[in-house]
């Protein structure tokens, strides 16, 4: 799978299980009885299947025209197709639906999910019996069992990047369930002996409704955070983990590389925009405090326009910042993303997120839920203010982690 091919050679690589494959998992499912009465596993899986193909299929298809494509899966495909082939156009016109808006916003999520994608591996040590993993919150999450975690046990490894995750486990027969929190797995595309070094920060794991971690946890590829559980035959365990992208400098021996955090940090950074605009002309306005001592605070020269503006960017993942003017007038919040601009198009902007979850405003709650802003699209909040008042804003923000 490492080998350099041509986007033709690597849209059949993927292609092929999609068109040749399908049929046989649906063939192998409907011979197992849970995959009868439970129809809705049976397509989550199939849908799983098939998105996984095709997304791994379109970012080579996307380099191609859509002459290239038909005729690539034609030559490739079509006689063991048989009639079917007619369907080789709607094929195309999937791989070519939407084609600008999928090979700008999937191609950043592809490339940059890895960054905070948590890994779990779960393994009943017992070679008796089943274990099995029930049901998952995230229907986007990546679940198999590799050969390697069957050793002595049943073992299955869960990647998710939606921030959250909960399952149910099941065991048919006594044993210990090890459980390990880590991150993937990532190399040097240069040196594949050298990982590059990025975690994942845990921020919650609760097993059946018992609390076992409840403040940031590092965790790297290779040194996960354990836990195990005592399981009985029959008992449904339930699951339920957390996770930020890490954020911090510095963890232990292993600092971040400077050029993956230059790259990967305006994915994560929140943009605060935050103006007096004064009642009368005179006065003052100030950032008096801010909890994160990184993060900048600009005065740009446009932004004095009318009034007295700051620009705040931080990549904490939360704010306390406390603000003073010492005139009467209303002050002007937003809430956006950086600007980040195509390195080969300065007029284009690549297109790209902050999901805010809180905004607090003197101890108010104005935003309680994910809140999705883009650069040219800010959450605004506009509020009055008194000469000589302290306001009090407290943030939170995550990465977007949508498809859509």
């Amino acid at each position: 799978m490492r080998l350099k091919r041509a986007p033709q050679d690597t849209m059949k690589f993927w292609l092929n299980p999609l068109l040749l494959g399908l049929k046989s998992l649906d063939n192998l499912m409907s011979k197992h009885e849970f995959f009868k009465t439970n129809p809705q596993q049976r397509y989550a899986i199939l849908e799983m299947f098939a998105n996984g193909k095709l997304n791994s299929s379109f970012s080579n298809a996307g380099q191609l025209s859509e002459a290239e494509v038909y005729a690539t899966i034609k030559q490739e495909f079509g006689d063991r197709l048989g009639e079917y082939n007619v369907l080789i156009p709607a094929l195309c016109t999937a791989l070519f639906k939407d084609k600008q808006a999928l090979s700008n916003d999937s191609q950043i999520i592809n490339k940059f999910s890895r960054y905070f994608t948590a890994r779990l591996d779960i393994k009943l040590m017992s070679t008796a019996g089943d274990f099995q993993i029930l049901s998952i919150s995230d229907k986007k999450a990546a679940v198999w069992k590799p050969a390697w975690l069957q050793k002595s046990g049943i073992g299955y490894q869960i990647q998710s990047y939606a921030g959250k995750l909960d399952f149910i486990a099941k065991a048919t027969s006594d044993g210990q369930i090890l459980l390990n929190l880590m991150a993937l797995d990532v190399r040097d595309p240069k040196d594949n002996s050298k990982r590059i070094p990025y975690w994942i920060d845990y921020t919650k794991l609760t097993v059946n409704g018992k609390s076992i971690i409840d403040k940031i946890t590092p965790a790297w590829h290779d040194k996960a955070y354990r836990h195990n559980i005592d399981a009985k035959a029959g008992e449904e365990i339930k699951i339920q983990v957390e996770w930020l992208p890490h954020r911090g400098d510095i963890l232990t021996d292993k600092p971040v590389e400077k050029p993956l955090a230059d790259k990967f940090l305006p994915y994560v950074t929140s943009r605060l925009d935050i103006k007096l605009l004064p009642k009368t002309e005179g006065g003052d306005f100030n950032i008096l405090s801010m909890s994160d001592n990184r993060a900048k605070v600009l005065k740009p020269a446009w932004f004095q326009k009318a009034g007295i503006g700051y620009q705040l960017e931080s990549y904490a993942g939360k704010m306390e910042f406390v603000a003073k003017a010492t005139a009467d007038g209303k002050i002007n919040l937003n809430l956006l993303g950086l600007d980040v601009r195509d390195p080969k198009d300065n007029s284009k902007r690549i297109p790209y997120w902050i999901d805010y979850t809180k905004l607090t405003v003197n101890g108010k709650s104005i935003i309680d839920k994910i809140t999705s802003t883009w650069h040219d699209k800010p959450y605004n909040h506009s509020m009055d203010v008194k000469a000589g008042e302290e306001i009090k804003i407290q943030v939170e923000w995550l990465p977007h982690r949508s498809d859509a």
